[in-house]
């Protein structure tokens, strides 16, 4: 009889190891399956073909309904240059996402206003760049790179001249000015 409580035990513990390994491998496969459907989402949103990048943007939360706050990030990096988001660069930010049609129930104006609540992470340049460097190589024409270099340069410069200075004079300090050469950087590193 022992043996036999013994060998009813023995598949009992056989049967909850297997069913916690099915459930783990279940979980993981439900896990892949929502990583490639955000990875699908970004690539929609975005139309980048470039996994790396699309991964590089998905580890970091940016989601397809995110991407907007990304490709505005420029004008957060330019207000956070000297230390601190100033009330009249906060509302330049604000309006550019309004502007593009996302108010402040969208995702992309909470998270925009998370990064000026909270300096973003060195990571978040990086990954702008690598976004902005993808963006620009689906791009067919030199004409419509240079246009999208244009206007996301003109929006930063008027976020960093947002804060003023005095009667105009100074009106970007030269942390301003060396966030603004970084993401002019970024672009000229990009072959147009």
């Amino acid at each position: 009889m022992s043996r036999e409580i013994f060998k009813e035990r023995e598949r009992a513990l056989e049967y909850e190891f297997c069913h916690k390994v099915d459930q783990k491998l279940l979980e993981k496969l439900r896990d892949d399956v929502r990583s490639e459907e955000r990875l699908q989402a970004l690539e929609r949103a975005t139309g980048i073909g470039d996994h790396d990048v699309l991964r590089s943007l998905d580890e970091m939360g940016i989601s397809g309904e995110c991407i907007v706050a990304l490709s505005l990030y420029p004008l957060v990096h330019v207000a956070w240059a000297d230390q601190r988001v100033q009330r009249r660069e906060r509302a330049a930010i604000l309006n550019v996402v309004e502007v593009l049609g996302h108010g402040p129930d969208s995702a992309s104006y909470h998270l925009l206003e998370h990064w000026m609540d909270e300096p973003p992470s060195p990571e978040l340049f990086a990954a702008w760049r690598n976004y902005v460097a993808a963006i620009l190589d689906t791009m067919p024409s030199t004409g419509e790179k240079l246009t999208l270099q244009e206007w996301l340069m003109g929006r930063a410069r008027r976020v960093a001249a947002a804060a003023g200075g005095v009667l105009g004079v100074h009106a970007i300090s030269k942390s301003e000015q060396a966030a603004l050469e970084a993401l002019q950087n970024a672009f000229d590193d990009t072959a147009l």
